[in-house]
């Protein structure tokens, strides 16, 4: 078997959009490929296709593999407010997954859902004060596109404006 062809495959159908609706139960298959490139090209075709796939994604938000996590939370930002049944997962992931990247994309998820996050403005007022600078700032910039208001986003920008560290800073 040739892992490339399964990850061109995948990317492949991804670039049909919706209309590969029919491919989701392969894609499916997919997120426990044993190649970790063929996972994310097919987490992210998921994304592609829209919401019949949420439930594959929700399902791959437990992943054990980390990209696989980061790469379902980020298809579902691709949706937009389509995935807003996908908001209480992503939620979850915010509050208790262990990575960074993968609570930031699930912050930047829950943004692009917008107000139909149901739940969102709560626990992306939580993450603002989570111990990653990354996390802060995408938990800010989705909290202002979640409920609309500058506050509180603003004030934890404000905060990054200072922020010492290269990444985010340069002096």
């Amino acid at each position: 078997e040739d892992s490339f062809m399964r990850e061109l495959a995948a990317w492949t159908v991804g670039t049909i959009g919706p209309e590969a609706k029919a491919a989701v139960p392969d894609l499916i298959v997919l997120l426990d490929d044993d190649n970790q490139d063929v996972r994310l090209r097919a987490s992210v075709s998921l994304g592609h296709i829209g919401p019949e796939a949420i439930p594959a994604l929700l399902k791959s938000l437990k992943h054990k593999s980390q990209p696989v996590r980061y790469w379902s939370a980020y298809a579902l930002e691709r949706m937009g407010p389509k995935a807003k049944d996908a908001a209480a997962m992503l939620l979850g992931v915010l509050a208790k997954d262990q990575d960074f990247d993968v609570r930031g994309a699930a912050a930047s998820a829950l943004g692009e859902i917008g107000p139909a996050a149901e739940g969102g403005g709560q626990g992306l007022q939580a993450a603002l004060q989570d111990g990653e600078p990354r996390v802060r700032f995408l938990a800010a910039e989705a909290l202002w596109k979640v409920d609309g208001k500058p506050g509180a986003a603003l004030a934890v920008l404000q905060q990054e404006l200072k922020n010492k560290e290269p990444l985010y800073r340069k002096e």
